[in-house]
Parts: C-alpha cells; sequence; structure tokens
C-alpha cells in the first residue's frame, strides 16, 4: 500500500536548506529523528508561504491580544478544561489566540507552550540542564509568543521569507 504523497513548494525546500545544521544539532540533541524534524517543520513553513498576508495578520493579532503571561495562561486553562488545546478549527483560534500558529515556523502557541513544559519538567529537569536554552521561557509565555514571532529568533527556525 502506497503512503500519501505531499508536495512542497521551493520556499520551504530553500528554509530547510537554511534550516540544515539547527536540524541536525536539535535532532542529536534531543535524540530525535532528523528527518522527522524537517518533515513537520516543511510542512508548517510551506502552509505560512501559501498564504504569507493572513499568516502576517494572524501573528499581529496574537501578539496583541495575548498581551501577557498571565492572559496566556488564562487561555490556556481554558482551552485545556474544554478538551480543545489541539484544534485547528478556525472559529476556536479567532476566539482563542493562543491557538494560533505563530511565527513563520508556523508552530501553535499551544504546542510550543505543552513542549517547552515537557522540556523542563520530564526531559531536562535539573535545573542546570538545559541544551537548547529554553528554560528562561518558564513563567514568561509572552516573552516565548514575542520571540516566536521574531526573525532569526532562538527559540524556532525562521528566515524572512523569500517570495
Amino acid at each position: 500500500m502506497a503512503g500519501k504523497v505531499t508536495t512542497y513548494g521551493s520556499e520551504a525546500f530553500a528554509y530547510l536548506s537554511i534550516q540544515r545544521d539547527a536540524i541536525l544539532d536539535t535532532a542529536q540533541r534531543l535524540g530525535l529523528s532528523a528527518a522527522a524534524i524537517a518533515g513537520a517543520m516543511a510542512e508548517e513553513r510551506d502552509a505560512y508561504a501559501r498564504h504569507p498576508d493572513r499568516n502576517l495578520w494572524l501573528d499581529q493579532r496574537a501578539q496583541g491580544e495575548l498581551a501577557s503571561h498571565q492572559i496566556i495562561v488564562n487561555q490556556l486553562g481554558i482551552v485545556q478544561t474544554l478538551g480543545i488545546a489541539d484544534s485547528s478549527n478556525p472559529g476556536l483560534k479567532i476566539i482563542f489566540p493562543v491557538l494560533l500558529d505563530v511565527g513563520f515556523a508556523n508552530f501553535k502557541f499551544t504546542t510550543a507552550i505543552r513542549l517547552l513544559e515537557r522540556y523542563s519538567n520530564e526531559w531536562y529537569p535539573e535545573p542546570a540542564s538545559d541544551p537548547l536554552n529554553l528554560k528562561q521561557y518558564n513563567g514568561n509565555y509572552r516573552q516565548l509568543l514575542l520571540d516566536m514571532l521574531i526573525e532569526g529568533n532562538s527559540v524556532t527556525p525562521d528566515p524572512a521569507p523569500t517570495w
């Protein structure tokens, strides 16, 4: 049985090429498959590149509405209680901006928070253990969001678009 074939635009492949070293380094540090990381990144980068104006507008919306750590924690609590923290429903994303995919890496913000929590509490629980320098965002989800939106940030690879 043949698997699903997905094609990506040249933007996605250019993005992966630029991020090659970061992908390999992250895979090695975390013991993950570089191919899995690259595949996920290609998928999200391609999605962002297909609708750049809409995605830039949504990034600005997230930045404006998620104005503090406490607002983010409150929204996160609501979507977790409702069981919709992984939802891709556009209507829910309008109601709860914490569900938006943000930055050029098009990364769902609730997923970023969940991964940060796992990184800090399960994968690298020792205080001095922080190979990706992410523990700085514990208790500061607003800064995590802002850094995810900055070109060339250290949270998610995200070169400027070339379209």
